[in-house]
């Protein structure tokens, strides 16, 4: 894991180390991160190198939504103000007791061995919408839009045309949208919205930096697949039989990535739950 440095004050970690992408940026009097990985271990080297190139000191974490791969660090800035929507709160308080590594989990992926010791380190500070972090001349915006989970929330920093997306963008990735929460309509009303941003660079919650171009490809995925579902909706299609369906618009060679058939099927089956239950309203 190594802190790049993206912006005159934005920082980030986008090679997969940490499984989620974490940023920061650096205030006038404060830094605040953006998502703390799923490891400790991860969240710790990358504080530990970023404090070597700031000056100003680590005081906030923003969290964009509540899967583990972006919040299970949190416990390295539990000296920090923990920054989240309700909506997230609500489903990490759910995680807190309900978190159990299984042995199973662990012969699969040894790596989570590490979570053994993970302190459930919940948010200290909610909004509902919108907040703001203002400090002398610079702001960071923080909105919650839901889409990819209910409670998931974007950060803007205008002053370098910088946008922080959590998981609404896997860059080059297929999107994983199985939570039970996803609703793919505001994904792509959220996706419109950072059309309408002044946006030059994107940190992704999955993969490599990128620009609105990412944007326009994910709109054109989420659309053609949502009527390719509600087609098949109509027509009576069973969800067994939407998943086994060949003829779904292609995005990026998903079908080469390790465990990429789960992450297909989870995400269509979430959206013909969400569709078949609004075409009964």
């Amino acid at each position: 894991m190594k802190v790049h440095q993206i912006g005159n004050r934005t920082f980030a970690d986008t090679s997969g180390e940490g499984r989620g992408n974490i940023g920061a940026i650096e205030l006038q009097n404060y830094t605040v991160i953006i998502d703390s990985t799923l490891f400790p271990s991860t969240a710790t080297t990358f504080r530990q190198s970023l404090e070597t190139q700031i000056k100003s000191p680590i005081r906030k974490l923003v969290l964009t939504h509540y899967h583990a791969d972006h919040v299970f660090g949190n416990q390295v800035f539990k000296d920090c103000e923990i920054i989240s929507s309700v909506q997230l709160l609500h489903r990490m308080e759910e995680q807190a007791r309900t978190f159990e590594l299984r042995a199973s989990d662990l012969k699969e992926r040894p790596e989570l061995a590490e979570l053994k010791r993970l302190e459930m380190t919940l948010p200290t500070m909610t909004f509902e919408k919108t907040m703001s972090l203002r400090d002398g001349d610079f702001v960071i915006e923080i909105t919650r839009v839901g889409g990819h989970t209910e409670g998931s929330s974007f950060v803007y920093f205008p002053q370098e045309r910088i946008l922080f997306s959590g998981d609404l963008i896997f860059a080059k990735e297929f999107p994983w949208a199985g939570d039970a929460t996803c609703d793919p309509q505001e994904w792509m009303s959220a996706l419109n919205l950072f059309k309408e941003l002044d946006v030059e660079t994107i940190v992704p919650g999955h993969g490599s930096i990128c620009d609105k171009r990412e944007i326009d490809k994910y709109l054109e995925f989420f659309e053609e697949t949502t009527a390719v579902i509600r087609d098949l909706i109509d027509k009576g299609f069973t969800k067994r039989e939407v998943l086994q369906y060949q003829d779904f618009p292609r995005f990026y060679t998903y079908e080469r990535r390790k465990g990429a058939h789960e992450r297909r099927s989870e995400t269509f089956a979430r959206w013909y739950d969400f569709y078949k239950q609004g075409s009964k309203e």
